[in-house]
């Protein structure tokens, strides 16, 4: 199914989604540049439940235990910084096949770091299986930078350089993602100039569009239509050379507007 308006079109999830379903899909950036995307997420997630249960799963980048539960930390604080009185309760992950049942939980977020890392793991444990459904019967899902170009048709949009000893040392080769929608690839933390790493994709691929993201941004994607939050646009690209731009300012203000009143009047209650 896809969704028009006057600058640019990009398919819905599939009718077998539950009308719950929500996948953030953030182009990375500072926490002072996604503070908008987080305070529309937190205004998703909080209202609905005396207690969040929220499942963190920082392992797109590779670190011991000390290393995940400071991620873990940062992650409540940027929140807190957000919502101070909040009834979020956070499960970190760092096996994925620990995890028996995702429905235990309110929301995923998946953090940034090495896509092809990320996949990798998600493959060995069956896991990308496990979220799809649990994003169809309802799921909310945050994918932060590589969180969320792991849900295109390819992970191969673009690989930090900082990340290429780890992927051959390990074998990390695999680039098809999850594609959760059935012609789109992400590009994330997207900037001017960043056109030739779309220009290099396509030279490799061509059966991928590839929809590109910039830091504090986020293009959220429901079952019968997209949104797009943050302070900058949204370019999509298509082999053919054709590009497509979703203008934010509209739609910024109004969901910004609307985050700011409904989390005060919750505060209020």
């Amino acid at each position: 199914m896809y969704l028009q308006n006057s600058l640019i079109q990009i398919p819905s999830l599939s009718s077998d989604y539950s009308d719950k379903s929500t996948i953030f899909l953030s182009g990375g950036g500072a926490e002072n540049l996604t503070q908008i995307i987080d305070k529309f997420f937190l205004e998703h997630i909080l209202p609905y439940k005396q207690k969040i249960k929220i499942l963190y799963i920082p392992i797109a980048k590779s670190g011991d235990m000390n290393v995940y539960k400071k991620s873990l930390r940062w992650l409540k604080n940027k929140f807190i910084k957000i919502k101070p009185e909040n009834n979020l309760e956070y499960f970190l992950c760092t096996k994925l096949e620990d995890i028996t049942d995702l429905l235990d939980y309110d929301a995923v977020y998946i953090g940034g770091g090495n896509t092809y890392r990320l996949l990798y793991l998600f493959n060995k444990a069956n896991f990308g299986e496990k979220l799809m459904q649990y994003i169809k019967l309802g799921g909310i899902v945050y994918g932060a930078s590589a969180g969320a170009v792991l849900f295109g048709v390819k992970i191969s949009t673009f690989i930090e350089d900082k990340y290429l000893p780890e992927n051959i040392k390990h074998s990390y080769v695999e680039d098809r993602g999850l594609s959760v929608l059935d012609d789109y690839s992400f590009l994330t933390h997207f900037e001017d100039g960043d056109e030739v790493k779309v220009s290099e994709f396509f030279h490799k691929n061509n059966d991928s569009n590839v929809v590109c993201i910039p830091p504090g941004v986020a293009l959220i994607i429901k079952n019968n239509s997209f949104e797009v939050v943050g302070t900058k646009s949204i370019r999509s690209y298509t082999p053919k050379g054709s590009v497509q731009i979703f203008n934010y300012t509209l739609i910024t203000f109004i969901y910004f507007f609307f985050v700011i009143m409904k989390l005060w009047t919750y505060q209020l209650n």
